[in-house]
């Protein structure tokens, strides 16, 4: 079968070669079906013989090339021409708050006005991010670590089947990195918090006398948790909300909360799975389906896979005598390692 039969309009343009050789080997499959056939094809294309069962499933189910598994997953490392790099440089520096949608646009105009091909606009938007990654937005001078939260759409299971799960993070300013992770099925609290701190604490990645900010309620279990740090010699910096706030993307938190900074630092995807700002608090966690064939993750075991992408030696930061603080968030730390109610809204 030649490409030009193909209709591949829909599918990401550097995909559309691999998508058409995926047709093509399905398309000999189903002429000769067989075991021996599958793994002779699947061996050929590079892939396992279950992930080509499920390509073959696919296109003889569909007959659309862009129903394939991989016919729209924007590559990360999409190679950018310097003119194009170069003019969405000077989009961001124009205006540090420009949205991505905003700077395809403004690319894709440029490329037109001057005959080049524009990228596509995940590959744009990839390069926003990067060019922004590290530079953290609307912090107060003298920071040093900052903790954020985001959604991420790792598929968690649960009570009431796969969720995507929030992800709280503690970020080494001057470094652009994070230090500590902890994930929850609920929405950000004072557990999940105290869950990352404890985290980076635990691998010795912060600094007695250093600031912190917490962007957090106005509650009495919060300030519990300020008390812990201070007592620990950590100057806790940010702003009390009003309780109801903490959970709106509005205020101080559309500037620089509800995971913008995990994005900055961390790029849009951890091992594949979105990020996600938290744009109306609960309503806006992201749809986590697990990967055909696979399982949801056990909410420790995501945690693992998290933590081993994102907090790998990222602090050259001495190892600081925190044992004590580590033993007082223990008592306030993440909300999963504490029995879950059957009507699964939080710990028993």
């Amino acid at each position: 079968m030649k490409d030009e039969k193909l209709d591949l309009t829909f599918v990401d343009p550097h995909r559309r070669q691999i998508v058409a050789e995926r047709i093509e080997a399905v398309q000999r499959f189903n002429r000769s079906p067989g075991r021996a056939s599958a793994e002779r094809e699947a061996a050929a294309l590079g892939i396992s013989a279950g992930r080509f069962y499920l390509i073959v499933k696919a296109w003889n189910t569909h007959r659309d090339a862009s129903r394939l598994p991989g016919a729209n997953r924007h590559r990360m490392d999409a190679r950018v021409p310097d003119t194009i790099r170069d003019e969405i440089a000077r989009l961001i520096a124009s205006d540090p708050r420009i949205i991505p949608e905003r700077v395809i646009e403004g690319v894709t105009a440029f490329a037109n006005a001057r005959g080049l091909d524009a990228p596509s606009g995940p590959t744009i938007a990839d390069e926003v991010n990067r060019q922004r990654r590290g530079k953290l937005p609307m912090l107060e001078q003298n920071v040093n670590y900052v903790v954020d939260h985001c959604h991420l759409a790792i598929p968690v299971a649960s009570i009431k089947g796969a969720m995507s799960v929030t992800l709280s993070g503690v970020i080494d300013v001057e470094a652009g990195a994070i230090m500590g992770t902890a994930l929850t099925l609920e929405e950000p609290g004072v557990e999940s918090t105290a869950g990352a701190i404890s985290d980076a604490a635990r691998a010795g990645r912060l600094s007695t006398g250093a600031s912190i900010l917490i962007d957090r309620p106005r509650t009495e279990e919060w300030s519990e948790l300020i008390t812990v740090l201070e007592e620990e010699g950590l100057a806790v910096m940010g702003d009390a909300l009003e309780p109801d706030g903490f959970h709106h993307d509005r205020g101080i938190l559309r500037k620089r909360g509800n995971g913008r900074l995990l994005r900055a630092v961390a790029g849009r995807y951890i091992s594949g799975y979105r990020m996600a700002v938290r744009t109306r608090g609960s309503h806006s966690r992201p749809a986590a389906k697990p990967k055909a064939g696979s399982a949801p993750f056990e909410l420790m075991a995501a945690e693992r896979l998290v933590r081993s992408r994102l907090t790998e030696g990222t602090s050259d930061r001495p190892v600081s005598g925190f044992r004590h603080l580590v033993d007082e968030l223990e008592r306030i730390k993440p909300a999963h390692s504490r029995p879950v109610r059957q009507d699964g809204q939080g710990p028993a």
